[in-house]
């Protein structure tokens, strides 16, 4: 699961910033599949870093999607 983390991390990266609401919401859901591998790894501060990634990223205001 780590190699797939690390691809998708690549791609967004590269992607760079998006106004879509679709791709904030993938990049959210990134972060919590990412805490979610640390997790159960035990690496629980860097779960807890991707965790409140993906809620900084959420809590940046109302979107549709």
């Amino acid at each position: 699961m780590e190699i797939v983390n690390a691809k998708v991390a690549d791609y967004y990266e590269k992607l760079g910033p998006s106004s879509s609401p679709e791709a904030e919401h993938r990049r959210e859901t990134r972060y919590m599949n990412k805490g979610d591998t640390l997790h159960a790894h035990g690496n629980l501060d860097a779960a807890r870093k991707s965790y409140k990634q993906a809620w900084r990223s959420a809590s940046a205001g109302p979107r549709p999607i």
